[in-house]
């Protein structure tokens, strides 16, 4: 790129890194479903229905939750889905910091026009969601059921 006469490396690199940017997203989207694994949590990115699945691998302490949040909130600006969904498949205990990890993503796909549900969650973190009232907020489903609404 040039301006008056001069090359502007500043904005031509700027350029090119924003292209390649885009071509890598491109490729991703080119499939119909894109799967990423990271250290506690695996997401699975689902084109068709634009449905986003978080699955938390780890027990959710503060630690725990603060890497996920950065992760989850990095894979929902990435694809912008119209669901998401949080399978907690296997996971024994979550604390407070967990509950507010939950809400926080909640109010980023809220403001992105989309719905959250979370599944597969054992009798302990069912009753933390009710005691907290996130299952008055969020969507809570078992296993079967999600399955079904997936083959109709």
């Amino acid at each position: 790129m040039e301006i008056n006469g001069k090359k502007d490396y500043n904005n031509y690199n700027l350029f090119l890194c924003k292209k390649i940017f885009e071509q890598k997203i491109d490729e991703q989207m080119k499939t119909t479903k894109v799967v990423r694994r990271r250290e506690n949590v695996v997401t699975d990115y689902e084109k068709e229905t634009r449905t986003l699945i978080l699955r938390v691998t780890e027990e959710i302490d503060q630690h725990i939750a603060d890497k996920i949040r950065k992760k989850l909130d990095s894979e929902i600006e990435i694809y912008s889905p119209r669901k998401v969904v949080f399978d907690f498949n296997g996971i024994e205990f979550m604390d407070s910091s967990g509950i507010g990890m939950v809400l926080g993503r909640y109010k980023l796909v809220k403001m992105l026009g989309g719905t959250l549900e979370i599944i597969n969650v054992n009798k302990r973190l069912k009753r933390i969601f009710e005691m907290s009232g996130v299952s008055r907020i969020i969507e809570i489903k078992d296993e079967e059921s999600e399955k079904n609404e997936r083959v109709i």
